[in-house]
């Protein structure tokens, strides 16, 4: 099990990308396997899983192993955590996870599910008690990999999404393709207007960064900014100091 930290940008400090102000605000949770000599990411291997109907057992062992106090200690702040569209079917999931946080002694609003935007859409209204039933237990809800597309407009205007988490790539092509433009200015304008958070995922270049920035966007993850690492790695932390570094000049 792997961690990714999740910043919020404060003021731009002399150059608008030189210094930045980061605070870690969150966690991502990244499923890996140790196959042979080299760690496998779960989304290489959770369709093999799904295929063989045991997303819902791979899903609840995950829970069981980041629900601890040493995961509580290292990561303050969200935690995201991704979870199979075929766990949603399960009546006593979210009740077994409501469990486990609280024997652990962490507070269950600072548990995020994430879901993907299309498989989201499987079955509405399976989703629809999905949905109620997690933010009747304090968790929080974000819908992962947003598309240029109407589908998370369906999502917006049926379920109170806490967090909308789209690929940087596409905001770089915000300045370049005017219906990708006038989407995610859309989208932004919804978004703020729902009190829904935005999350920049996968930024990995100063470019990338730019565009984030020019979107108004200030939540952001990715390679630029840390790597996945292992919870042993990951400072008892949620401030980080002003970072300086030559890939964001």
């Amino acid at each position: 099990m792997f961690f990714q930290p999740i910043f919020a940008i404060g003021d731009a400090v002399d150059e608008p990308l030189k210094n930045l102000l980061l605070e870690r605000v969150a966690m991502e949770v990244l499923a890996q396997l140790n196959i042979g000599d080299r760690w496998v990411m779960a989304r290489d291997f959770l369709g093999m899983v799904e295929r063989r109907g045991q997303a819902e057992t791979f899903d609840r062992q995950l829970m069981k192993t980041l629900i601890s106090p040493q995961v509580a200690t290292h990561c303050n702040g969200l935690i995201f955590v991704n979870i199979s569209p075929r766990t949603v079917r399960a009546k006593s999931f979210l009740a077994d996870v409501a469990h486990l946080m609280d024997t652990a002694g962490m507070a269950r609003s600072r548990l995020v599910f994430e879901l993907n935007e299309r498989e989201s859409l499987a079955d509405l209204n399976l989703f629809d008690r999905f949905i109620e039933e997690l933010h009747g237990f304090d968790f929080k809800f974000a819908i992962d990999q947003t598309t240029p597309g109407h589908w998370i407009f369906q999502h917006l205007r049926r379920h109170p999404v806490d967090y909308v988490k789209i690929n940087a790539d596409w905001l770089t092509n915000r300045s370049q393709i005017a219906r990708d433009r006038a989407f995610i200015d859309s989208l932004l304008g919804l978004a703020r207007a729902l009190s829904v958070i935005i999350i920049a995922q996968e930024i990995q270049t100063p470019e990338q960064l730019s565009a984030v920035r020019a979107a108004g966007i200030s939540w952001v993850q990715g390679p630029l900014f840390a790597q996945e690492m292992p919870l042993a790695e990951l400072s008892p932390t949620d401030d980080e100091p002003t970072t300086e570094t030559d890939t964001a000049t």
